[in-house]
């Protein structure tokens, strides 16, 4: 299904938000959810004041593009919300190491430093056949977060699971992302304050080699040894 921006500018503007407005419906409307490369589709349809009146964020996917154009559409638009919605893992990526650092690098650890609220991935569980699928022109071999064999009662953790994990094992729902230092000798991070006032840290070591660090958090030094292509996960209690 294809959907032009003026259309989809069109039923926010005449039709939808209206409709929401009238009816008291509060759910927020995200429009565009597609690829970064394709960013004027979104900023056109903002220009549209009576259209943007009803319009809370925009989605962006992982297929194309490159991740900083959120913090390029921000610059625009400061007043509208990013969310990240989609993006999978593929059968024809099998190694592990590679997947776990492309994933914090590229989404959960850099999209929440672009002013991105949400990382989501897809598709949550598939079977080993990468199914079920539809008989459209669709991803053909993406990998589940798990994966459920078919026929089995049983599921396999993949590396999307994990990584999630990293985050949702210290970072807690309706945390605010804080500044850290990022990007130094290999090592990515970011940092949330959490609404019972505890930090939550994640740092990635992108490289092969081990990296020795230490960690300052309000004055509090603590040192890591971090084994190459591997992450850390921490959470401190002031």
């Amino acid at each position: 299904m294809t959907m032009s921006w003026q259309i989809q500018r069109d039923l926010v503007k005449w039709h939808m938000g209206p409709l929401f407005l009238s009816n008291n419906i509060y759910t927020r409307i995200l429009i565009f959810d597609h690829n970064w490369d394709i960013h004027a589709y979104p900023e056109n349809i903002l220009k549209d004041h009576d259209a943007a009146q009803y319009i809370s964020g925009v989605a962006w996917h992982c297929y194309g593009g490159d991740k900083s154009e959120s913090a390029t559409f921000h610059s625009k638009f400061p007043n509208v919300d990013n969310y990240f919605t989609e993006c999978s893992g593929f059968a024809s990526a099998p190694h592990f190491s590679d997947n776990l650092v492309w994933n914090l690098d590229v989404l959960f650890i850099h999209q929440p430093t672009v002013w991105v609220k949400s990382v989501v991935l897809w598709n949550i569980a598939l079977d080993d056949q990468w199914g079920p699928q539809v008989q459209v022109s669709g991803c053909k071999n993406c990998r589940g977060v798990i994966t459920v064999p078919r026929g089995s009662n049983v599921y396999r953790k993949e590396v999307e699971y994990y990584v999630i994990g990293h985050l949702s094992k210290v970072a807690q729902t309706q945390s605010m992302r804080i500044d850290s230092t990022d990007n130094v000798d290999g090592l990515r991070s970011v940092a949330f304050e959490n609404p019972d006032g505890t930090i939550a840290v994640v740092i990635l070591n992108k490289q092969d080699q081990t990296k020795s660090f230490n960690v300052n958090i309000e004055g509090n030094i603590y040192h890591f040894s971090l084994n190459g292509k591997s992450v850390v996960s921490m959470l401190y209690s002031p």
